[in-house]
């Protein structure tokens, strides 16, 4: 037997969850120091090294000041949709919200709501880096490339939905925040992971195109990052990016699905 999914009541859960997350000051004020945090960062850059004329250098600038800042809003974010549910079971407001509308439904709600905030987060922390890059000098806007730039911020969007899944799987399975905490390692552990790949080779731990790196940086969710990186400084197939891409909104989907159909076995527990 199908639910029955009412679109008008998942909007309304949706527009509830995105004006929680709008009006949180601990949200915004991550934000900002993200922000702040990342300009600090390329300023101080900038002065050290002086403006990158390689092509290649300045590829790897632009990817690396992307992939921290959206990694990070990613790991500040999608981390509160899990523990949201988590909150609301452990304070019985479940039960009231369920008055007005399925679990289904408020999962759906949450998820997308949360998420339209975490999106515009992850697009706000991309532009910070691209114009603070090139406003500062360090990577000229005209050398700037572009496809790196765009196909990142789609990998770090399709990501973000990936974890959310994953955090809301956890808090759909405890019922007290202090079970939370715990039981989210896990998943901040692979987070980590996926945020560290592409930074091994720079490191000398590898390298793009070859070996583990190579073999690892398609397999969702490390591919949010490895992926394009691969693409980008390793051997440059157009299909493995795209069986990348298509392999981490896949890995999203069903750890949504799976995420809502454990969120309806437990709501209430």
């Amino acid at each position: 037997m199908g639910l029955n999914i009412d679109g008008q009541s998942i909007r309304t859960v949706a527009l509830r969850e995105a004006r929680l997350a709008l009006a949180s000051p601990a949200v915004l004020s991550v934000l900002a120091l993200i922000i702040v945090g990342m300009i600090g960062l390329v300023i101080f850059t900038e002065r050290k090294v002086g403006s990158v004329d390689s092509g290649d250098a300045a590829d790897l600038f632009l990817s690396c000041f992307i992939l921290v800042a959206t990694s990070i809003v990613i790991m500040m974010n999608t981390t509160l949709v899990g523990a949201s549910i988590c909150d609301e079971k452990d304070k019985r407001v479940t039960e009231i919200l369920l008055s007005a509308v399925n679990p289904a439904e408020l999962f759906l709600g949450k998820v997308l709501g949360a998420g339209f905030v975490g999106i515009i987060q992850v697009a706000v922390a991309w532009l910070a880096v691209v114009v603070s890059l090139g406003a500062s000098g360090l990577v000229d806007f005209a050398d700037m490339n572009w496809s790196i730039a765009a196909i990142l911020l789609l990998s770090m969007g399709v990501a973000y939905f990936a974890f959310t899944g994953l955090f809301a799987f956890v808090g759909a399975m405890v019922s007290k925040n202090d079970q939370y905490t715990a039981a989210q390692l896990p998943v901040l552990i692979v987070l980590f992971g996926a945020m560290a790949v592409p930074f091994a080779p720079m490191l000398g731990w590898g390298s793009f195109g070859e070996g583990w790196v190579q073999n690892i940086s398609w397999i969702p969710p490390l591919s949010m990052a490895g992926g394009p990186m691969e693409y980008f400084f390793g051997d440059g197939r157009v299909w493995l990016l795209v069986v990348s891409l298509l392999g981490l909104f896949a890995f999203a989907c069903v750890t949504l699905k799976v995420a809502e159909v454990q969120y309806r076995r437990r709501v209430l527990t």
